[in-house]
């Protein structure tokens, strides 16, 4: 199935590990204290190490802030396009919060603190500020919290707080092993300057093909792919887009075009092997890639739903194994 990035509808409560006082899978949300000023470390990390420009805080209720800043970034991982003005998405969307989220909070007994999780590169603090834990996951499908550092949070911080665990717990899923680029996600929201849906190009293609490997018990690279018949310099060919590469959640993107063929071609096993080169137009970074269906049991041309092989490496890296999983045509 494609990967679950609604936010809410996902199941987030399903993380592998993490106890309070046992072992963590590194779904913890830290904060930043300073005397009695207590921010979220995405929010944090965006005034005072990206200098972002965040808008003054309405100090409106925590539904609001959820739905402010919650909606554009279920719109920036979506597959179609989302009014993020619409009312009516405003209800499912917290129903969905405290159904699968909100509700699982645990507070812990007042006097004790949360051990920390080590998922998070701390930037260096003022001498007067620390690092601390609000919250962590737990392998018994609850979020433990700390209530006086929740309580300190202000209204935006703790929706900042509750779009990170959904966001990182759904990163961590596909492999993430820290919270980083998880809160340059939460910082870049909350500023506003969340860059161009990844996906806005398939927004309007008549017909777009969805893949997505990796993740079994062989511990295969993770990735999820769009693509869909395109234009380039007057030739034709195939965009493929990346929001998960090589297990990695992307906040910029990697992207391909490969000239000479169409998705139904991508898809024919008949065909010969697509290879491309992918690249991150945020790090400059690229990578060799292959998409094979040759070798997949059961394909054949006529196949609406069907088997996919891909790896990629870097050059001058060895080649991968391939990477297996499906594909499906969406009109």
């Amino acid at each position: 199935m494609k990967l679950n990035l609604t936010m809410f509808s996902l199941t987030v409560l399903a993380a592998t590990s993490a106890a309070v006082a046992g072992t963590k899978d590194g779904g913890g949300g830290k904060g930043i204290l300073c005397g009695t000023h207590l921010r979220t470390l995405d929010i944090y990390e965006a005034e005072e190490v990206y200098h972002l420009p965040l808008p003054p805080s309405a100090q409106l209720d925590l539904n609001s802030n959820l739905v402010e800043y919650g909606l554009p970034l279920l719109a920036y991982f979506s597959a179609s396009p989302i009014n993020t003005q619409d009312p009516t998405l405003a209800q499912p969307f917290l129903d969905g919060a405290q159904k699968d989220l909100i509700s699982h909070f645990v507070d812990i007994q007042p006097g004790t603190r949360l051990d920390p999780t080590f998922d998070a590169t701390v930037p260096s603090l003022p001498p007067a500020c620390a690092a601390v834990q609000v919250a962590v996951y737990s392998d018994d499908g609850n979020i433990y919290r700390d209530r006086q550092y929740w309580d300190l949070l202000d209204v935006r911080n703790q929706a900042a707080l509750i779009l990170h665990e959904a966001l990182y717990h759904s990163a961590r899923q596909q492999g993430a092993k820290t919270s980083d680029e998880t809160r340059k996600f939460i910082g870049l929201t909350f500023a506003n300057e969340l860059p161009e849906p990844i996906l806005k190009p398939i927004w309007n293609a008549p017909r777009y093909l969805w893949c997505g490997v990796g993740g079994g018990s062989d511990n295969s690279e993770i990735m999820e792919i769009f693509a869909k018949d395109d234009v380039k310099d007057g030739q034709k060919g195939v965009s493929i887009y990346f929001p998960l590469f090589k297990g990695m959640l992307e906040m910029a993107r990697t992207s391909a075009f490969v000239p000479n063929v169409s998705i139904d071609e991508v898809t024919d096993p008949s065909e010969p092997m697509l290879q491309g080169i992918a690249s991150n137009s945020s790090s400059g970074n690229s990578w060799n890639f292959e998409m094979d269906h040759s070798n997949i049991a059961g394909n054949s041309p006529s196949d609406h739903f069907g088997g996919i092989q891909i790896r990629a490496w870097a050059e001058g890296e060895a080649k991968p194994v391939f990477s297996s999983g499906i594909c499906e045509f969406y009109n």
